[in-house]
This record gives C-alpha cells, structure tokens and sequence, in this order.
C-alpha cells in the first residue's frame, strides 16, 4: 500500500501501483494508440507540478499526499541544472531538498507516478530557466543550440542525472513513467536544432533509458485548475479539482483505485513582534570580504572567484576610493539589474535599468574629510528565463564609470553573495545599537524565540524598503516592502527550531525598528 491512512470506504481497492503492476511488468507508458496505456493497461493521467527545489524535504510527503487525495495519479517536475551543478563538474543531487532520488521514492511512496523534466532548460520561472551562471563566462555563448562547448556540459549533466534515475524507471520498479528533455523549444527549424535534439536523444538511448520520451511546446489551450498556494493549505479550486477527477472517473468507467484521506491543514503561527538586537554597517560586512581588484568595471560572472566560474548571484560592490570632491557621475550604460549609488557611506541615487546613467552631485553630500569613496553596489534581481537575451544575461556594472569627465580606474570589487557561511560568519562581529534613519546598506540582526515544535509563520517587513531576509541562514527571499504587492514572506517550520532563531534583514536602504510574524500570508 502506499503507507497513508485511507478512508474505509475504498480500504480493499487497489493502488496505482498495484493495479498497473500486477501480473508483472512487460512495459511501460505508451502513447501508439487513442489513449495512453501503462503495463498495458488504459490510463488517463491526471497530473499536477511540484518542484522539490522549492520545498523543504520535510514537506514533501505532506503535498504529495495531497495530491493523491484529490485524485492526481502522476506528479511531474523539473530539475534545475543551476542548483544540481553550482560549478562546473561540481554536482549536488543529494543535499536536503536538492535529493532528487529522495524525491522520487517520496512519489512511489504517495502511490504517484512521475513525469521528470530534467531541462536542460526548465523554464519554470526559475533564475535563467535553470541554466548555470557559469555559461557566461563564455562570450560566444549560444544556449539552446548545436554550440559545441554548450553540448558539451549538457552531455555531462545528462550523463550524471540519468544514471542517478536509471533504477527509478517504471518498467524496472521506480516511478518514472516518462522524460522530457528540452522545454518549449518551438519546433525543430534548422539544421543546428536537429543536430542539438539528436544529440540529446542518442545520449539519452545510449544509456539504457527505456521509458517514454516527450516534449513540450507552448498552446493556447493550458488550463491551470489545481491551486498554487505555497504553504500547502486547501482552497475551492482544491475540492472542485477532487470533485472533477472523482466525477470523471465515474463517468468514464475508469478502474477505481485508492487514495488516502485529505490530510489536515496545515498550522501556522503569529510569533508577534521581534525587535532589531543590533546591526552591521555597510563597512563592516565588507571588511569580512577580500577585495579582487580590477582596472575597470567588471560584471560579476567574469570575477576570478576560483577554477572557471565568478560570481552567480547576491550583490556585487564596486569600490572607487581616495576621491577628491566631484560634481558630476556618469555610468555607461547603467547597471544590471539595480545598483545604489553612494558617497561616504550615504545613499545618493538609484541606478533602475541599462541605459546610461548621468548624477550631478552636491556638495554637500560629501562627507567633512579629505578623501572620499564612492560605492556603487548592484544585485542580480533574477537573470530572464527565457529568450537568446540569458545568452548575455551578465549582472553588474554594464560599463565605464565617469567622473566629473574622467573614466574611474582601478575597482575595489567586493562579491556580497550572501551565501549561508557567511550570514553566520557575520554573527562573530560586534553590531552597533539600532538606531532610526540610516539610509545605506546594512544587515540587521534580530532573534525569534519559539518556546514548543516550530510551525509555519509569515514574516512582515511594514516600513522596511528592500532587501533579503535570512532565517538561521538560509535565504528565504527578497522583499521589497515599500512596493510589493507581496506583504510577507513564508517562512516554513522546518527553517525553524525551538528555542532562539537567527534572523536577518540585509536592508539596501532604510530600516525599522522591528519585524512581525503572522499567522496569515499577505500576498497583495
């Protein structure tokens, strides 16, 4: 059985795997006929979207088995090439929600079939449709293509995922009933497409996979009935969903099979209020950082951060020091995606797109020193997901930085990734008190106390302007409170622990005295 507790009306009906497994399994899912048949047996997949890159492990069960309860047979997913492989030849298909083979047994266990989507590209709303950064260090690049270096690391990737599913195949026990490679690639035009999609096929076939083989080209005919609610709670279109399912199963005479009872909903919490312990000027989480230093304005992706890859994500600082006063700043062809502009620690303008950017500057924005600093620090809002644009898709300064007509030499470039390691590095140093009204960069350090078993709460920023939020280390998003229309962030259980909790706001521009946690999302 598939381990979850049905309802005693349905206690001796057969499982998905039972009744599309017994007798022995002589093949898999196949499409030559009017209706799909699995083992031989006619079925008809109802299936719906979850992605285990974004939610925690300990979740999965829960949704899985939300799934089957509404009358879903088959989950599909993707996997994200960005996070499986953050640098080249280094891979990672085992760590906490990032174990894809974890996953797949997951969906066996909820009696579920599975529909895996391994990319290359996924789409899926994800950063660069789940390409790695990394590819931009490469000036001719061409994904998506017959490129030859880029068929080369998609060989690599393929060859790593498909022997990690081998055994998870239908037809010799796993959950896996269908492939797709590539997404929405808008049929085959040349010979350079032809030769990338038979590429992709004989390396697939060369491995020994057996089951069936798909892909997926946009329509104008895609209905979105299942809800797309983060913390996995129940809404009408849920029960209209199972209600719909349950209906035309009847009505067709399909095999009545057993599902387990829906699940409870899940609780959440209002931890109230917490207040800001403290701070870490801007100056003070760069000291904690080494400085590469470059000639001119280099994007983040081509820094020299270790053995062919640069910077992939976060914030990247660029650092002019030891000016005299000036009165007009000009950056050629702005930043990508969002830079703040200081001088002497104090926040002087916003740099919002690629196009050049030209400040006349006051004198009394200086600091009463002798020598002053310009900082100019951009993040990476999310590279596009889609389009020959993630070919080119580099994050920073897009050019020369001039001032008062002569071209800055000679960067301090500061890589803020932000990554986990070094949010509790930075809980070593000393902050300062808060106090209202600092309008630059800084980190914010707070504590949320939870005295029993952690459960799922929301996080608002009220007064707060924009930044990352960080829950014992870990990234739990950006917010932009001062325009939304999202007034919260999740913060699931699993992040939490009892007793005192680490949290972090990395506010580019002012801050509050405090945070609040709800028991209720805001998503505008």
């Amino acid at each position: 059985m598939n381990g979850h507790s049905s309802s005693s009306s349905v206690a001796t009906l057969p499982t998905n795997y039972e009744y599309y497994t017994s007798g022995g399994v002589s093949s898999g899912l196949r499409a030559d006929s009017e209706s799909f048949t699995l083992n031989g047996k006619q079925i008809t997949l109802f299936s719906g979207s979850l992605h285990y890159f974004r939610l925690p492990r300990e979740y999965w069960a829960d949704r899985l088995t939300k799934f089957r309860a509404a009358g879903l047979n088959t989950v599909q997913t993707y996997s994200p090439w960005n996070l499986h492989e953050p640098y080249p030849g280094q891979f990672d298909f085992e760590s906490g929600y990032l174990n894809l083979r974890a996953f797949l047994e997951a969906c066996k266990q909820a009696d579920l079939f599975v529909v895996y989507r391994p990319g290359p590209y996924i789409c899926a709303e994800w950063e660069m449709g789940g390409f790695p950064a990394w590819f931009l260090r490469d000036p001719n690049l061409r994904l998506r293509s017959n490129y030859k270096p880029y068929m080369e690391a998609v060989g690599r990737y393929f060859t790593k995922v498909l022997a990690l599913i081998d055994e998870y195949q239908f037809t010799k026990g796993g959950p896996i009933i269908a492939l797709q490679y590539e997404n929405e690639f808008g049929g085959i035009h040349n010979d350079g497409d032809r030769e990338y999609f038979t590429f992709m096929k004989n390396l697939i076939d060369s491995t020994g996979f057996k089951e069936l083989l798909i892909n997926c080209d946009p329509g104008n005919n895609a209905i979105n009935a299942m809800p797309n609610l983060q913390k996995g709670d129940y809404d009408g279109k849920y029960w209209k969903t199972k209600e719909l399912i349950e209906q035309f199963i009847t009505e067709r005479g399909l095999p009545k099979l057993a599902a387990p009872a829906v699940p409870a909903p899940p609780k959440s919490h209002a931890y109230g209020r917490v207040d800001v312990k403290d701070y870490i000027p801007f100056d003070q989480l760069l000291s904690q950082l080494k400085p590469i230093i470059t000639d001119k304005p280099q994007h983040m992706e081509l820094l020299d951060l270790g053995n062919s890859y640069g910077q992939h994500y976060g914030f990247i600082n660029y650092r002019l020091a030891n000016l005299t006063k000036f009165k007009h700043l000009k950056l050629k062809g702005g930043a990508s995606d969002r830079g703040v502009v200081l001088i002497d620690g104090k926040q002087v303008g916003i740099v919002t797109n690629g196009n050049d950017y030209d400040l006349e500057v006051d004198p009394s924005q200086f600091a009463n020193t002798s020598a002053h600093t310009l900082d100019i620090i951009v993040e990476n809002t999310g590279r596009p997901n889609g389009g020959g644009v993630m070919n080119s898709a580099r994050r920073g300064l897009n050019g020369d930085v001039t001032i008062d007509g002569k071209i800055g030499l000679k960067y301090q470039t500061y890589p803020l990734e932000l990554k986990e390691k070094f949010i509790q590095q930075i809980h070593t140093l000393k902050g300062q008190p808060f106090v209202a009204g600092v309008d630059s960069p800084a980190l914010y350090r707070m504590e949320l106390s939870v005295k029993d078993s952690p459960v799922d709460t929301f996080l608002r920023l009220d007064g707060w302007t924009k930044g990352q939020v960080f829950v014992n280390g870990f990234n739990v998003g950006r917010h932009y409170s001062s325009v939304g229309p999202q007034r919260t962030l999740y913060i699931p259980a699993p992040l939490l622990k009892t007793g005192l909790n680490q949290i972090d706001v990395f506010e580019l521009h002012s801050a509050t005295n405090s945070v609040v946690f709800t028991d209720k999302p805001d998503l505008g």
